[in-house]
C-alpha cells in the first residue's frame, strides 16, 4: 500500500492584495505575489481585440451527450423560429445534428453542424438547467458536444456560487471575480488563435465550474457589475489567473505543476490563511497493483518520454517498467514548503543472469499525474 499525502491541493494563487485594490479606484496596481508585477486595469479595452463589440465566451458543457433534450419559449432552432413553449430532442452523428420536436407534430430537422438554439426570452433549458443566450450543438463521434455562448459578465455571475460563495464579503468575492474574469479572457485569447477550437473554457474543474443561471443571485450580479472589465495583466496581456480553495501553506509555480511557465508568476508565496480549511490535509491510499498499473501507463506515454527525464535511465527502461515489479516508491528530495520534489521508483525484473533491481527517479509532479490523482477526488 502506498499513501500519498500533501498539505492541501496543488493549485495556487490569488493574493489578498486584490482585496485592497477593489477600493483603490478604476486603475489600481496590485501584485498577486512579490515580484509578480501584475496590473489591475479598469476595462478590457484593447485586450479583447478580435472579439467584436460583444464579449461572448464559449463554455463547453459536455462532449458526451448521446441525447440532448432542450426546452424553452419562442425558440430559434437551427435558424427557424417556433412560438410559445417547445421541447426538442437532438442526436449528433458524423457532422450532422438531427433535432426532433417532442410536441404533437413530431417535426424533424436535420442540419449540418453547428446547430444553434436560442430564445428571444434569453433562456434555453438543457439537462434541467436554464442557460442564457445560445446553445450550440456539434457532433463528437456519435455523441453531442454542447457549448453555451454567453456574455462574459453573465458567465461570471453564473460561476460565483459554483466556484465560491456570494455570501462572502464583497471584497473577497470581487477579488475572486477578477481572477475568474482574467482566467476566462486568457483562455479566450488562446482559443482565438486556433480556428478549429469550438470552445474557450470547460464548465468543469478543468477550467471553471459553471452551471448556467442556477448559480446567479443579486449578490453575485452586484459584485460582477462593481468589478466589470477589471482584469489582471502582465506585459499588457492577461495572465492565466489560477486560483485555489486551499494552498496548504504555500503557493506553487505553474512549471512545477503543469511543466509550463506563465507570465506573471515569478516565485512562490507562503500563506497562513487557509490553515483551518477542511482540505488543509488530505491523504489517498493506493494498492501496489493500482500504482504499478498507472505508473506503467503514465511513464510509457509519449509526453513523458519526451520530457527528458528518461535520458539518464537504462536504454531498456520500457521493458523494465513493462515487465518489472514495482518494489518501492521513496521520496528523495523535499522542497522547503514540505512538498516532495523527486521520488525514486524501484523496479525488480528477472534477467537471464538473475533478478535485477533498478531505480528510476521521476519528478513528484509526474508521479501524481501518472497515478491520476485529481484534486476533485481528494477534496
Amino acid at each position: 500500500m502506498i499513501r500519498f499525502t500533501d498539505a492541501g491541493c496543488v493549485f495556487f494563487l490569488l493574493s489578498a492584495a486584490l482585496t485592497a485594490a477593489l477600493n483603490s479606484g478604476p486603475v489600481a496596481q496590485a501584485a498577486t505575489a512579490p515580484g509578480a508585477s501584475i496590473a489591475l486595469g479598469s476595462t478590457l479595452g484593447g485586450l479583447l481585440k478580435g472579439f467584436g463589440s460583444h464579449h461572448r465566451i464559449r463554455v463547453r458543457l459536455t462532449t458526451a451527450a448521446p441525447v440532448v433534450r432542450l426546452r424553452g419559449y419562442d425558440l430559434s432552432v437551427a435558424g427557424r423560429r417556433y412560438d410559445r413553449e417547445s421541447s426538442w430532442e437532438a442526436r449528433c452523428q458524423s457532422g450532422r445534428v438531427r433535432l426532433i420536436s417532442r410536441g404533437a407534430d413530431g417535426r424533424e430537422i436535420a442540419v449540418a453542424e453547428p446547430a444553434r438554439i436560442q430564445s428571444s426570452t434569453g433562456f434555453v433549458n438543457w439537462d434541467g438547467k436554464p442557460y442564457r443566450e445560445t446553445l450550440v450543438l456539434r457532433s463528437a463521434g456519435s455523441f453531442c458536444e454542447v457549448v453555451n455562448e454567453v456574455d462574459v459578465e453573465k458567465y461570471l455571475e453564473g460561476i460565483v456560487n459554483s466556484e465560491f460563495n456570494s455570501r462572502w464579503s464583497p471584497e473577497a468575492i470581487g477579488a475572486q471575480v477578477i481572477a475568474a474574469r482574467t482566467y476566462a479572457l486568457f483562455q479566450m485569447k488562446i482559443a482565438l488563435a486556433d480556428d478549429k477550437r469550438t470552445f474557450d473554457v470547460d464548465a468543469s474543474t478543468s477550467d471553471q465550474v459553471y452551471g448556467g443561471t442556477r448559480g446567479e443571485d443579486h449578490r453575485a450580479a452586484q459584485v460582477v457589475a462593481r468589478t466589470q472589465g477589471w482584469v489582471l495583466t502582465a506585459a499588457a496581456q492577461p495572465v492565466k489567473a489560477f486560483y485555489h480553495s486551499t494552498c496548504g501553506g504555500s503557493t506553487e509555480l505553474p512549471e512545477n505543476v503543469w511543466r509550463q511557465s506563465f507570465v506573471g508568476f515569478k516565485r512562490k508565496v507562503r500563506c497562513p490563511y487557509c490553515a483551518g480549511a477542511p482540505s488543509w490535509n488530505w491523504s489517498l491510499e493506493l494498492s501496489r497493483e493500482e500504482v504499478t498499473r498507472e505508473l506503467r501507463r503514465g511513464m510509457q506515454s509519449d509526453d513523458f518520454v519526451e520530457s527528458g527525464w528518461v535520458k539518464s535511465w537504462p536504454k531498456d527502461w520500457k521493458d523494465l517498467v513493462g515487465r518489472g515489479r514495482l518494489a518501492l516508491v521513496t521520496p528523495i528530495q523535499e522542497k522547503s514548503t514540505g512538498r516532495i520534489e523527486r521520488v525514486s521508483t524501484l523496479w525488480s525484473v528477472s534477467r537471464p543472469a538473475g533478478r535485477e533491481t533498478v531505480a528510476l527517479v521521476v519528478p513528484a509532479a509526474r508521479l501524481r499525474e501518472a497515478v491520476s490523482i485529481q484534486a476533485d477526488a481528494l477534496m
